[in-house]
């Protein structure tokens, strides 16, 4: 009885050597995978950077960018007096609408009232029934 008990103890001193083991290596690689991931974002963003080719990396100031603009010149139309001096009359034309009339179909009682009537109508619509589609599990269980 004696040995059963050393050796149980035995083996639950290993199990928990192992299981110490067992939580080092892991907490180990976790560390080990975040050192990976982060070195591999920063060679990545370094190759990014390295890879950028941009244009015009030289410094301007806006005085310099200035001087590209060519002078204006003044053209005959923009001092033509003819352009510029024309009158309202000339420049706007009246236009007059005709003018509108009652005709007698717009006042015609007859037309009206025809109107009327329509509205008064009612259209008779059927009673509702259910179908079997209706109350079908099957097509309301997909």
């Amino acid at each position: 009885m004696l040995d059963l008990c050393l050796l149980l103890r035995k083996q639950e001193k290993t199990k928990q050597k192992e299981n110490k083991v067992c939580k080092q290596l892991k907490t180990g690689n976790m560390k080990t995978t975040m050192k990976q991931l982060a070195a591999g974002t920063i060679l990545a963003l370094l190759l990014m950077a390295a890879n950028v080719h941009a244009e015009g990396k030289d410094a301007t100031k806006a005085s310099s960018l200035e001087s590209i603009e060519t002078t204006m010149e003044i053209e005959s139309w923009m001092i033509d007096d003819n352009i510029w001096n024309i009158t309202s009359s000339n420049a706007l034309e009246d236009v007059t609408e005709e003018s509108l009339n009652l005709e007698d179909w717009m006042i015609s009682d007859e037309n009206w009232n025809s109107i009327q009537n329509m509205n008064n109508e009612t259209e008779e619509e059927s009673s509702l029934e259910l179908e079997s589609w209706m109350t079908d599990t099957l097509v309301w269980n997909r």
